[in-house]
């Protein structure tokens, strides 16, 4: 599991504001995980980011993903919005059955 960015709490609105020198140092660490292993595609699972803070780390990673030609698929359904679904909340039953699909 990889973080879109590095700071973590409770309460994700009490992330600090958005730092991109904190988020490009993360993101090297992912493009490195990547290339160590050889991964092509990982499995999305960010839900409905609640800030700014985590809906921008989102925007530059799914960028940077896409530039690494890196695909991002999902099990089940969407969120409303779209995106692929945390598995929040933690103890839940997080449903992943059915085929890989891909996000564009």
């Amino acid at each position: 599991m990889l973080n879109l960015y590095p700071e973590r709490r409770t309460k994700p609105n009490m992330l600090g504001a958005f730092d991109a020198v904190l988020w490009a140092r993360n993101w090297a660490v992912i493009d490195d995980v990547l290339d160590t292993f050889a991964v092509n595609e990982v499995l999305g699972a960010w839900g409905n980011p609640p800030n700014h803070t985590i809906r921008e780390a989102l925007k530059r990673t799914r960028t940077a993903l896409h530039a690494r030609g890196t695909r991002v698929y999902h099990f089940g359904t969407l969120t409303k919005s779209g995106s692929p679904r945390h598995p929040t909340p933690r103890g839940a039953v997080w449903n992943i059955s059915g085929s890989k699909r891909y996000l564009a």
